[in-house]
Order: structure tokens, then C-alpha cells, then sequence
């Protein structure tokens, strides 16, 4: 033995002594093809297994998610209200913890991502970290190559002077926190995680962080169908959240910021097209790659998936003018 790494090692069992118990709730829906691998990347956490527990919330899955999940030793919760942020909401009933993490179905988690994401809650003022979400690979198509090679999914994007967005396939939340501005709005079709955030950040005075080392790896989608259903739930949430949070002094994407925008992604859906047409007139390089003839047409239906989520929320808020859903004000505060 190095008697020189004696007090390393010392200092390590203390910092150890010094965990907070966690509660990590994954919410589930039809994820037999993806649970078991999620659960066993939660078991090999560095964690104190005695320190952690895993609550899985079914989320009314009509495939065989609830028999896998019962192979292990986690908590399995049900929540019969169709939607993931209910069946958030269940898992934080069900917990007991200081802090609550938040991991989704389709993920898998390094094996010190627990510890990376709760260690910044030694600061008191914080009540919410959050971590990347990365490529799980191997891509099986385009749809997943361009999604993994573009990283429009990561969550290390932030628009400057605003609180930290941050979605809940990879973020813990202090409980205290939860206990000033509230749980999830599970009234919201999208957008609730940032909601959430933002609440935390805003209303509950708590600062957050972002944790680069905290990372967990997402089977993206895998169609065209699927990107199209995620892209148009990211508009309207858009749309909604601007609404929510219009006139606060951190939020600068007004209204004209919104149209000025959409006007911009009308003209890139054209630029799209031409793009594809001249990719065309070179076979050699798309019979070598095929992603680089499908690359335009992917952005195209991100950006028109996208469009049309905005114009589908700029109709339900009335053009920015109220809250389209109803919410229950003693579990959702936000002010």
C-alpha cells in the first residue's frame, strides 16, 4: 500500500459519509425495448446503493415494461394519467429524499452520473443541476445518425441571461425547492420540465447549475413520424412557455421575437429544398454517404414539424394572451 494515498483515501470516505439520499424516478411508457438497459445503468451507479432508491412510474404501458421492471430491485409506481410529467409528479409523491433526480426510459447513465449531478447541492443555493444528453449509439438510420450527429437534442444549449433550461431526461431537483414553487404542471402537453426550471430559478429564488460530466446517452427517435410528433410538441411549448413567462425581465423572446423567427424558418424550408436539389446533381458523394442527399430534408422536417407546433400554440394562447391549460395553483406556483 502507498501509505502517501492514507489521507486521500480518509478525505474520500468522508465525502462519501457526506451523500445526500437520492430518489431517482424514471417515468415510463411502452419501454420494454429500453427499461431493462436504463434500470441496470442506475445499479451500477458509484452511488451508495443505501443512499439511493429508483422509483419506475408505468405510465399505462399496453407491452411487457411493467414484468421487466419488476426483474429488479427498484420501486414500480403507476400513474394512470397519460402524461409523463404525472407520472413525475407520482414518482416525487413517492419519494422521501432531499434530492429527486430525473432519468427517462430511453436513457442510460454513466456510472458516475449520479454523483456528478447531486454534488453541486453541497451549495445550499442551489436547487436544481442539470447534465448533457448524448447520442446513444450505434445509429441504426439516418433519422438517428442526424440526430446524433446534429445534437439538436442536448441540453448545453442556453439562450444568454436566462435561467437554465433544463429537461428533465437528465436533472435532479432539490426537494425544498419543489416544496416553494411546486411539482410539475402536468396540465402541459410539453414544455413542463423547463416550466419547472424556470419556477425553481425564478419564483423560488434557488440557483441552478450545469454539470458537463453529469451525462446520459438517449436512443433517439428512430422515424420520420417520430421527429415530426417531438419537433411539433417543442413549438408549441414554445409558444406557451412565452406565454407564461411574458413581461418577466429575464425573458426576451417576445411575440416579434417569435413571428421574426417563424418568418426566418418559412424561408429556410425553401433554402432546404434548393439545398436538396443541388446535393442531386452529385451521386458520387450520396452513394457514398447517404446522409448528405437526406441531410436538407431531416432539417426540413424539423423545421416544419417545428412551425407547425408554433402555429398550433399561437391558436391555443390566443396569440400569446393566456394560459391554454388548466392548472392546479396549490401544486403549480409561479408566483
Amino acid at each position: 500500500m502507498d501509505i502517501a494515498n492514507e489521507p486521500l483515501l480518509g478525505e474520500e470516505a468522508n465525502a462519501l459519509n457526506e451523500l445526500p439520499r437520492v430518489t431517482v424516478v424514471v417515468p415510463v411508457f411502452n419501454g420494454a425495448s429500453t427499461i431493462a438497459q436504463c434500470i441496470e445503468s442506475l445499479l451500477a451507479q458509484t452511488y451508495r446503493n443505501d443512499l439511493m432508491r429508483i422509483i419506475v412510474v408505468d405510465n399505462n404501458s399496453a407491452d411487457n415494461t411493467a414484468a421487466i421492471v419488476l426483474e429488479y430491485p427498484v420501486t414500480l409506481a403507476h400513474e394512470r394519467v397519460q402524461t409523463s410529467y404525472a407520472a413525475r409528479n407520482q414518482g416525487i409523491s413517492l419519494s422521501e429524499t432531499e434530492i429527486i433526480a430525473f432519468l427517462d426510459a430511453d436513457c442510460v447513465a454513466g456510472t458516475s452520473w449520479l454523483r456528478d449531478l447531486v454534488e453541486p447541492f453541497g451549495n445550499a443555493e442551489i436547487g436544481v443541476s442539470g447534465g448533457p444528453i448524448l447520442s446513444q449509439g450505434p445509429q441504426r438510420n439516418l433519422v438517428e445518425a442526424f440526430l446524433a450527429k446534429t445534437n439538436i437534442l442536448t441540453s448545453s444549449r442556453f439562450p444568454p441571461n436566462e435561467p437554465l433550461a433544463l429537461p428533465t431526461g437528465n436533472v435532479a431537483y432539490r426537494r425544498s425547492a419543489l416544496d416553494t414553487v411546486g411539482i410539475f404542471d402536468a396540465a402541459m402537453p410539453g414544455g413542463g420540465d423547463i416550466d419547472l426550471a424556470w419556477r425553481v430559478q425564478v419564483y423560488g429564488g434557488y440557483s441552478s447549475t450545469y454539470v458537463p460530466e453529469a451525462a446520459v446517452y438517449q436512443k433517439h427517435r428512430n422515424s420520420l413520424a417520430g421527429v415530426y410528433r417531438q419537433y411539433k410538441g417543442y413549438g408549441t411549448s414554445e409558444i406557451v412557455l412565452a406565454t407564461l413567462y411574458r413581461g418577466c425581465s429575464f425573458h426576451k423572446r417576445t411575440p416579434a421575437y417569435h413571428m421574426g423567427l417563424m418568418a426566418r424558418q418559412v424561408v429556410a424550408l425553401f433554402r432546404y429544398l434548393a439545398s436538396f436539389s443541388i446535393r442531386l446533381t452529385h451521386p458520387q458523394k450520396w452513394h457514398a454517404d447517404r446522409l448528405y442527399l437526406a441531410w436538407p430534408l431531416l432539417w426540413l422536417v424539423v423545421d416544419f414539424s417545428n412551425l407547425t407546433g408554433k402555429i398550433l400554440g399561437l391558436a391555443a394562447t390566443r396569440f400569446f394572451r393566456q394560459n391554454p391549460y388548466s392548472t392546479n395553483s396549490r401544486e403549480v406556483k409561479r408566483v
